[in-house]
């Protein structure tokens, strides 16, 4: 699912830029991981998480994110979950 994601995103890279493709990459990937993480141990180890994403990223060949930016979007997700 978050591949078909990645593959829409990739399509509108040159009209959206590539400070928000690699924003909106990010954000896909840590959504994708946070649900796999819950789906196995129902325990977000954010310092795994930020290593995961930017392994992904990187093998995407797209910059890597701040791990800041991974600790808002899991704590976004802990207070909606």
């Amino acid at each position: 699912m978050y591949q078909n994601k990645l593959d829409h995103l990739a399509a509108i890279k040159d009209y959206i830029g590539e400070e928000q493709y690699r924003l909106c990459a990010a954000a896909i990937l840590t959504e994708h991981y946070i649900k796999s993480m819950r789906i196995r141990t129902r325990n977000i180890r954010k310092m795994q998480l930020f290593e995961i994403v930017n392994l992904h990223l990187r093998f995407l060949g797209i910059e890597e994110v701040s791990y800041s930016f991974i600790r808002l979007r899991a704590d976004r997700d802990k207070q909606a979950g």
